[in-house]
């Protein structure tokens, strides 16, 4: 299969390689389709149109384009229903489950059923009108690098001015003479328990005896894939401010950052937003590195569809760190 431009003005599209076959629609210019021929030496070229051919002209009406990335999407509905027609009354095909990803050949999920990419033929999957399938960018290999390492953090500790630190009584003790105000409540006692059973044991077993904070956590994954020319640790409030791009609320993908600033427009917390729009975030002492469902309720049909939701209403400005632009 390879991606396609329509480059005539409207192309037909029939059932068999020739004008004496039925019509089953037409293509017009700039449309976006998959070949599934390797070369356009034909009139007629096969495409994913339920077994239909185009109008190639041997290549003059259709151009392979390489840069055309395929419009992918999730399933975030638990399991939704592929079949052979755009309604329940067409054969079952099969099925997909929750974080599956699938190739659209619909410009919209304004559908029951949208048309996908089945097993290299058509399907026709149950979408509710984009409520249980969410398209989504194809990650950039910078993104997923810096998303892969967050992950890898999730059930770590959090120290406050820490990126990746191994949780020992020297380090523990430092932090809390300078910034004891992170540590009340038993927290102090908390984290030093886990310095000592490491210490006697000469073992830090990651995540769970590291330690980051909410800045720490974007440093120390974006510094570990070497996305930055150079080692680089701000606080939240740099971050937001130097290196991010201020974004809308609706504009959330994959790899931004969510922040909360305070009265005095200062960020003094961040998160960092994973592919399923899901947020990452060192938390608090006792919580640690933990993954949230999602930003929150008002972006969540968008961003994962209409399951079980994470209310976060603290997240009140947005960034898309320059370096993903």
């Amino acid at each position: 299969m390879k991606n396609a431009k329509v480059t005539a003005n409207k192309i037909s599209v029939r059932i068999g390689p020739g004008q004496q076959y039925t019509k089953l629609g037409e293509y017009t210019k700039d449309d976006i389709i998959i070949v599934l021929d390797d070369e356009l030496n034909k009139k007629y070229a096969k495409v994913l149109w339920q077994a239909g051919y185009a109008y190639s002209n041997f290549g003059e009406y259709i151009k392979f384009d390489d840069d055309i990335k395929p419009l992918l999407a999730v399933v975030t509905a638990n399991r939704i229903s592929v079949r052979k027609g755009r309604n329940i009354s067409y054969a079952k095909l099969g099925e997909l489950e929750n974080g599956d990803k699938i190739t659209v050949l619909d410009k919209t999920l304004n559908h029951e059923y949208l048309h996908i990419d089945w097993q290299d033929t058509d399907g026709y999957a149950f979408c509710e009108f984009g409520k249980h399938i969410r398209l989504i960018d194809e990650l950039s290999n910078d993104v997923r690098k810096t998303l892969d390492i967050v992950k890898s953090c999730v059930g770590g500790q959090y120290i406050y001015g820490a990126q990746g630190n191994k949780v020992t009584q020297e380090y523990v003790n430092e932090r809390y003479t300078r910034h004891p105000e992170y540590f009340t409540g038993g927290r102090y006692e908390y984290i030093l328990n886990i310095a000592k059973k490491c210490d006697e044991s000469g073992v830090w077993e990651f995540p769970a005896d590291y330690a980051w904070d909410c800045s720490g956590l974007w440093w120390y994954s974006a510094n570990k894939a070497e996305i930055y020319d150079s080692y680089l640790d701000t606080t939240a409030d740099t971050f937001y401010n130097s290196y991010c791009t201020p974004i809308n609320k609706n504009e959330i993908a994959a790899g931004d950052c969510v922040f909360y600033s305070n009265d005095s427009d200062r960020i003094t917390h961040m998160g960092i937003v994973g592919e399923n729009g899901e947020v990452y975030e060192a938390m608090s002492g006792f919580t640690g590195v933990v993954t949230c469902a999602s930003v929150d309720d008002r972006t969540a049909q968008r961003v994962v569809g209409s399951g079980g939701t994470y209310t976060k209403p603290g997240w009140n400005a947005f960034g898309r760190p320059k370096i993903f632009e």
